[in-house]
């Protein structure tokens, strides 16, 4: 299961990963792509398909 992060570390991941989305996948939006929510809500520890964290 990957690290849980929150808050300003979460922008960054997001921010990172939608950088690289958008220049792998030209013409893709990736707030509105699933694969990528489910990539993002992943890295973050997130459950992919609700986004929701696990309780702790």
């Amino acid at each position: 299961m990957a690290p849980l992060i929150f808050g300003r570390e979460a922008d960054k991941v997001y921010n990172d990963m939608h950088r690289q989305w958008a220049l792998d996948h030209p013409g893709v939006d990736p707030a509105e792509d699933a694969e990528f929510l489910r990539a993002f809500r992943s890295a973050v520890g997130q459950d992919p398909e609700t986004g929701l964290y696990p309780e702790v």
